[in-house]
């Protein structure tokens, strides 16, 4: 099941979407504006998006850790609240 977000976050007649695709291990992005004029989407893999950016490897650790310390806090959370 794909999920999307979108730039800004209550975006309506103009925009960003950000899609990532589990199954490809993809992103994809597009944009749009007045309502319905939209840009030809482009599809990334999350190691080429990270590449075309050059991102470093220690910036992408770094990342990973806070998310899984968010991960656990939630999941710390939820049974908590059992």
């Amino acid at each position: 099941m794909p999920f999307t977000i979108y730039v800004p976050k209550n975006a309506e007649s103009s925009g960003v979407s950000i899609t990532y695709t589990p199954s490809r291990n993809a992103l994809s992005i597009s944009s749009w504006y007045d309502h319905i004029c939209g840009s030809e989407s482009e599809e990334f893999t999350l190691s080429e998006l990270l590449e075309e950016l050059h991102v470093p490897i220690s910036k992408v650790k770094a990342a990973l850790k806070i998310m899984e310390a968010r991960q656990l806090r939630t999941t710390a959370a939820a049974q908590n609240a059992v």
